[in-house]
């Protein structure tokens, strides 16, 4: 256990600069009125998948622990949606209620919160491996939590359109070919890459501050408390049976583990908004797992970083 001074430090080092930077966010949008959704769309459509196929291009990392990190993510996924229905079913809710507690508890903030944190945590080679745990997160918002939303409203092809159209997944693909086919990427080409992709952490922080400012915990009961619970507490303990079942390398499956440890993803309280899947309970749980996340997040790192 870390002592109080060990988890100050760290909450200074890692979780701080995040914040800092989400609070410019979140004063630009109600000081300025700045409207986020055409940065999300800036962010989801260009910014990270650059920072994939930068990452994938230049990362060590062979395609066995890329494929490990692919395989943790749906297996984490899959037992998380499992566990939201299963506490649905137990506390006997409706099935929007089933809905919006499984968007909830399974779908991380990957990307706002979930990379930044891992950069402070595990510098670049930490930050490599988050970025492409952040890519299959992002596949699986858009594909298994738009199933989750929507609940038998959208035919499958529907609901599969969104994948095929996230960039993150082509940008995955292209990196990929390259570096199987053992292409040169040209020097001019490279530069304009890494360049663009140097941008994307400071703007996926606003992003996140921005999201968060107008949202407000109006649904504040046992399945909120639940979800909260098993968002910050039951998700990383999971990661752990996991990374001991998959075996990545060491800094892998700490990153991994802490991915699993973010708050809930901002995403899916826009989904849930889409289709009527309790929208309130899953922006109370968005709002009050990110500011828990203060308390929560210095608390695994200090545990994964003296592992």
């Amino acid at each position: 256990m870390a002592n109080p001074a060990a988890l100050l430090l760290i909450t200074v080092n890692v979780v701080l600069p995040v914040l800092l930077i989400a609070s410019v966010g979140f004063i630009a949008r109600r000081a300025l009125g700045i409207d986020p959704r055409p940065i999300t769309r800036l962010t989801l459509y260009v910014m990270i998948p650059v920072l994939l196929f930068n990452s994938l291009l230049t990362t060590k990392m062979g395609g066995d622990e890329i494929a490990r990190i692919a395989i943790y993510a749906i297996l984490l996924t899959a037992v998380l949606v499992a566990v939201g229905f299963g506490m649905a079913r137990a506390l006997r809710l409706s099935r929007s209620e089933a809905s919006g507690i499984t968007l909830s508890v399974a779908f991380v903030n990957a990307a706002n919160y979930g990379l930044p944190v891992n950069l402070f945590a595990f510098g670049q080679e930490g930050f490599d491996r988050a970025v492409i745990f952040a890519a299959f997160a992002a596949m699986l918002t858009f594909s298994v939590a738009l199933f989750v939303a929507a609940r038998g409203r959208l035919a499958w092809r529907q609901a599969l359109l969104p994948v095929v159209q996230i960039p993150v997944v082509w940008a995955g693909v292209a990196a990929g070919l390259i570096r199987v086919s053992g292409v040169e990427v040209p020097d001019i080409a490279q530069r304009t890459i890494a360049l663009l992709s140097q941008g994307t952490v400071p703007i996926i922080i606003l992003l996140l501050g921005m999201q968060v400012a107008n949202m407000n915990a109006k649904r504040l009961g046992t399945p909120a408390f639940a979800a909260i619970g098993v968002r910050l507490f039951l998700s990383p303990i999971l990661g752990l049976g996991l990374v001991a079942l998959l075996q990545p390398d060491p800094l892998t499956a700490k990153v991994l583990v802490l991915a699993s440890a973010m708050p809930t993803a901002v995403n899916v309280a826009l989904l849930a908004a889409e289709f009527d899947a309790e929208p309130e309970l899953v922006s109370s749980v968005v709002l009050i797992t990110t500011i828990l996340s203060i308390a929560t997040v210095p608390g695994w790192v200090a545990f994964l970083q003296n592992l």
